[in-house]
């Protein structure tokens, strides 16, 4: 009887190395795309799929979407909206605090009242001191040509809760000390 030697150990003597297997294909994965239930968190923000954008708050995409107000995002800059029960109430001027509800009301206060171009003059002495304008703490980033954190919380306050913050009110009665911006009402 002859004896029996493993399969693996004639392998490695009949095969240089051992055994040899065909050349493997490469395995690639399809490329999926990402779809998400709920929002997506972006630096301070959200991605919510029924209403079709980026918002800071629940409060920005209720101005945003309100078609009565007609509220540009841009507007932020000179405008602080108030908010209640879902429904946007008012848009008070930065600068004079003077309470508007349309567009059309709102550029004509602009084009009167001179508001935005003093209120600009502002903004690039705040800039100078790189503090955001509600909590005063250093920052680097801007939104609206107005120094705020990258937080949501100090943008969503500053768009609807503070028409004009401390820090603000404070740099508009330096402004107007200097002569910068004049008549501040």
């Amino acid at each position: 009887m002859s004896e029996l030697v493993p399969r693996w150990l004639l392998r490695k003597i009949v095969y240089s190395g051992g055994f040899r297997l065909n050349a493997a294909e490469r395995y690639t994965e399809e490329k999926k795309s990402i779809i998400c239930n709920g929002p997506v968190h972006i630096r301070g923000s959200h991605w919510s799929k029924d209403t079709k954008g980026p918002y800071i708050s629940d409060r920005h995409r209720i101005t945003m979407l309100d078609t009565a107000m007609d509220f540009e995002n841009w507007e932020y800059r000179f405008w602080a909206v108030e908010v209640r029960r879902d429904m946007p109430i008012m848009a008070s001027c930065r600068l004079c605090q003077e309470m508007k509800f349309t567009a059309e009301a709102r550029k004509s206060h602009i084009r009167n009242k001179q508001c935005t171009t003093k209120i600009i003059r502002v903004y690039q002495l705040l800039l100078r001191d790189k503090k955001c304008v509600i909590c005063n703490k250093y920052t680097h980033f801007d939104k609206w040509g107005v120094p705020l954190c990258e937080k949501g919380l100090c943008m969503d306050m500053w768009m609807h809760d503070e028409a004009t913050p401390p820090e603000l009110e404070n740099a508009i009665l330096e402004a107007d000390r200097q002569g910068i911006i004049g008549d501040a009402t």
